[in-house]
């Protein structure tokens, strides 16, 4: 037998070692970056989807939660609601546990509310509660044809207001409750006779009947005018409008104004009293009662 011996006997009867090989990430991958990532940031189907009409958005909302709290954001930003029942079943969806983006994503609210049902005990304060809870809303259009109660339990960032309801008390608290309101068109008469200069005291813009403007401009840094036809009530004389106009906090600027009788005195007046104007449009006067001055 052999001292030492040959390489098949050592291959038979020589034990078999598994070798593990352990392959470790490199020290600079951390565990972060091995987790799969969206194929777009955030940001950009955020802004496919304000392109997207509104059925697109409904059904985008659909997909998954991160689709739905995007989506919504953008369909909830300016809504028109027809009737009180779409009002009332709004006011509950807006303001639904766990949906909190969409009444904060609410910039523009414009209830339209026809003659049937506008006396409706839940719709004041359905559009109230609304009102109270959504903090970024700067753009509201009352289309009632009655007087309700909504004015908020406290002010808010409101900019702009379209009023075709009753300008009665009731409007008035609403007022009271808009400090920063800017822009203001009033469609109906008003029925008090006086507002006091506390109410709106940052609006720029008025639209509205002789008397509603005559109301609102003085002790106002109102720069742009637009007088409605009053078919309601008497209008205010043209003196007596140019003497509120002129009592602006500063310079108007522009001025639409209606004048119900024929008068080649208007021009005139206008330019003697409001010497700043940028532009001035006059409505139902022939021409040939036009003076230039």
């Amino acid at each position: 037998m052999p001292k030492y011996p040959t390489s098949s006997a050592r291959s038979t009867k020589a034990p078999k070692r598994a070798k593990v090989f352990v392959r470790l990430p490199p020290a600079s991958i951390t565990m972060t970056a091995l987790r799969p990532m969206p194929a777009l940031p955030l940001e950009i189907y955020t802004y496919i989807l304000e392109l997207a009409d509104c059925a697109t958005l409904a059904s985008a909302a659909r997909v998954n939660s991160t689709f739905q709290h995007e989506a919504e954001t953008v369909l909830y930003k300016d809504l028109f609601i027809w009737g009180s029942v779409g009002t009332i079943a709004l006011s509950r969806s807006l303001l639904l546990t766990g949906r909190k983006h969409r009444i904060t994503a609410l910039r523009r609210f414009r209830p339209f509310v026809v003659h049937d049902d506008s006396r409706d005990p839940d719709l004041a304060p359905s559009i109230k509660s609304i009102l109270d809870a959504a903090s970024n809303l700067t753009d509201l259009s009352l289309e009632i044809p009655c007087s309700i109660p909504i004015a908020p339990d406290k002010p808010i960032q409101l900019k702009r207001l379209h009023a075709n309801q009753a300008f009665d008390d009731n409007m008035l608290d609403l007022l009271a409750k808009v400090p920063f309101l800017k822009t203001l068109c009033i469609m109906k008469p008003s029925k008090l006779s006086t507002v006091d200069s506390s109410i709106v005291p940052a609006l720029e813009s008025i639209e509205g009947t002789g008397a509603v403007v005559a109301l609102f401009v003085p002790h106002r840094p109102v720069r742009k005018v637009k007088v409605l036809r009053d078919a309601w009530e008497d209008t205010v004389t043209v003196g007596t409008l140019l003497d509120a106009l002129a009592k602006s906090t500063v310079h108007l600027e522009h001025l639409s104004l209606f004048v119900s009788h024929k008068s080649s005195d208007v021009l005139a007046a206008v330019a003697q009293r409001l010497p700043h104007l940028r532009t001035l449009e006059i409505q139902n006067i022939e021409p040939s009662h036009w003076v230039l001055i």
